[in-house]
């Protein structure tokens, strides 16, 4: 577990309604030092407190994955993207 602020804040979070929301999680990828960011577009349907995975339901019909809670560099909405159908599972992170 990575006790902390995004674990708390995660815990606090009410996933039954995140659940209908397209979220972009941006995350860190890959060993370090030489880690990249990449943008995840789809729904968080939970957080589990014992392992610190935040699950994420990509865009697109592909299956749940896991993401570990200190990978993650946040987790928004995306305001020009809204719909399944407008975003890609993933793409490399802009900025």
């Amino acid at each position: 577990m990575h006790p902390g602020s995004a674990s708390t804040e995660l815990e606090s979070l009410p996933f039954h309604w995140l659940q209908d929301w397209l979220l972009c999680l941006d995350v860190e990828c890959g060993e370090r030092p030489e880690t990249v960011l990449h943008r995840l577009y789809g729904t968080v349907t939970s957080y589990e407190p014992d392992t610190s995975w935040v699950m994420l339901v990509p865009t697109g019909g592909h299956p749940a994955i896991g993401v570990p809670v200190h990978r993650i560099v946040a987790l928004t909405g995306d305001r020009q993207r809204r719909s399944e159908g407008q975003v890609p599972a993933h793409e490399p992170y802009d900025g």
